[in-house]
């Protein structure tokens, strides 16, 4: 049984339901009060003492060496999730097009379990086994209505100053590298 306290209600346990093998973990929050209308929904992964290793589809499009490369494209920064999202894409087009069609994304169509959440499970794979530097955010672009998200960098020793960062509005980025989006 896994279970986290809704980030927006410090009273509220959420039950997670298991979303896949890979020990994906999705929590909704259907109290009122919320930053944004409607349930508050996110996502970890199940927590092991062993190192986290990847399989299925990720292991198939090799996200263990694919996410890292993307990060890598800046070195010497801290980029936002949604940075890493479309570096990734813009390097890996077939897979990251298989990855919408599994998965979906939210330029496309609202929903609860994107593609964005899913890379980004990996990403926290990827994170506590070493490969990659994490650290919390602001969220910004087609993501500030999150608050907060992930950050990656390909060095942990690296500081988090304003100078060391990549966000997604600083980068001016829209969502065309989603195929098929709305935006």
């Amino acid at each position: 049984m896994y279970a986290q306290i809704c980030p927006q209600h410090p009273d509220e346990f959420v039950q997670a339901v298991v979303v896949n093998d890979d020990g994906l973990l999705s929590y909704t929050c259907d109290r009122a009060g919320h930053v944004t209308a409607g349930d508050f929904v996110w996502s970890g992964v199940a927590e092991s003492n062993a190192t986290e290793s990847i399989s299925g589809l990720a292991a198939e499009l090799s996200l263990d060496t694919a996410l890292p490369a993307a990060i890598a494209q800046y070195p010497g920064k801290w980029i936002e999730y949604g940075v890493v999202e479309a570096a990734y894409a813009q390097a890996n087009p077939e897979d990251f097009a298989h990855l919408i069609q599994e998965h979906g994304h939210r330029a496309i169509k609202p929903s609860k379990y994107t593609i964005s959440k899913y890379l980004a499970s990996i990403l926290g794979i990827l994170g506590r086994n070493g490969a990659i530097a994490f650290h919390t955010g602001p969220a910004t672009g087609r993501w500030n209505y999150l608050g907060k998200v992930s950050w990656w960098s390909s060095d942990s020793t690296l500081e988090w100053t304003p100078e060391n960062q990549v966000s997604v509005a600083g980068a001016g980025l829209d969502a065309s590298y989603v195929p098929g989006s709305k935006d």
